[in-house]
């Protein structure tokens, strides 16, 4: 997130032409190969989904394993927990046409926030990043209930505990999503029109004297003169 290639705001992206992500071989344009390359961030513009599988082998396999998954970019995503012994998904996680816009679809709602992010990215990222982590952390919280409830059911009928961890993922997804579509609505109002409009209307951003100065900002027009005839 530093130097001209970041722009103003600190853009971490890097998109390719043609090339493959490391090979730089231009396969629509035969011959005609790029020279370079930019370094490749971890969290991916075009990352479609990632996750994070937790085993505790000390509970039993329904209640035990679970995947905390995100859809789209790791950097702007919110990871929901997902038990392994739920007997379905939320249908907004099931599965996506990446030709087709959904707002109903995790995916979509994941992706506009890291899309709209890059019209300011050293802002916004910490709006995103202080919502993931009340989130993810007040997920974790709710989990330690979930683990006990569980237990208590599958003791006397493990078909009862995996309702009871479906109906409890199907709920706290739906949570999360809700509240990432109010995320969204905040980012487009807080930096509407390139300002900060929160907790005062047009707050300027501009852009930082490193940034002109590499841009050659100091070097343009000041005054115009009406041309001679």
């Amino acid at each position: 997130t530093k130097g001209l290639a970041v722009g103003p705001y600190g853009n971490p992206n890097r998109y390719y032409n043609y090339a493959y992500d490391g090979s730089q071989k231009n396969v629509v344009q035969p011959g005609s190969d790029l020279t370079g390359a930019f370094e490749r961030p971890v969290s991916v513009y075009y990352c479609g989904y990632s996750f994070i599988n937790h085993i505790r082998p000390h509970l039993p396999d329904p209640i035990g394993g679970i995947c905390w998954f995100g859809p789209d970019q790791p950097m702007s995503t919110c990871y929901v927990p997902f038990y392994a012994g739920v007997n379905s998904l939320p249908q907004a996680y099931e599965e996506i046409d990446p030709r087709v816009y959904d707002a109903d679809k995790a995916f979509w709602k994941m992706n506009f926030i890291a899309n709209w992010a890059t019209l300011n990215y050293g802002l916004m990222i910490e709006d995103i990043k202080a919502r993931q982590g009340e989130l993810e952390k007040a997920q974790e919280a709710q989990l330690e209930i979930a683990d006990k409830k569980a237990m208590e059911l599958y003791e006397d009928d493990p078909f009862r505990a995996r309702k009871y961890l479906t109906d409890f993922c199907h709920e706290n997804a739906k949570y999360v999503l809700e509240q990432w579509t109010d995320l969204a609505g905040y980012l487009i109002q807080k930096y509407a029109s390139g300002f900060i409009n929160n907790p005062t209307i047009a707050q300027e951003v501009g852009y930082s004297k490193e940034w002109r100065d590499q841009v050659g900002y100091t070097n343009g027009p000041i005054a115009y003169k009406k041309p001679k005839s």
